[in-house]
């Protein structure tokens, strides 16, 4: 959920067996979890990276938070991600406020 929330991309590679070239593609996370373990990945693909967008130096945040109350393991029964972005504004009649540019928020 963290990397999804901050729009982060994995970069899938594999070797093709005809010309023995690299073959890669970049795969949104948000894209890459299609279901409970199940993902967008073929079988000879490995990730070879993770592409995490920096934030913002100013106005943009980001967390993460997790829930687990099993008693067995540490093993969370859901985590989240949240990032939002901020940005000052101006009403017309001069009160300053803050406004919501971007909001990302993901559950698993």
């Amino acid at each position: 959920p963290m990397l999804c929330s901050l729009g982060a991309t994995l970069v899938l590679a594999s070797r093709p067996k005809s010309d023995g070239g690299v073959v890669r593609r970049n795969v949104k996370v948000s894209d890459f979890f299609i279901g409970y373990r199940t993902v967008e990945k073929e079988d000879m693909e490995v990730i070879e990276r993770v592409d995490v967008p920096l934030l913002q130096d100013r106005f943009e945040y980001c967390i993460p938070f997790k829930q687990a109350r099993r008693r067995e393991d540490d093993i969370s029964i859901v985590t989240s991600g949240m990032r939002i972005k901020l940005r000052p504004a101006t009403t017309d009649n001069g009160d300053r406020h803050w406004e919501i540019e971007d909001v990302a928020i993901a559950f698993g």
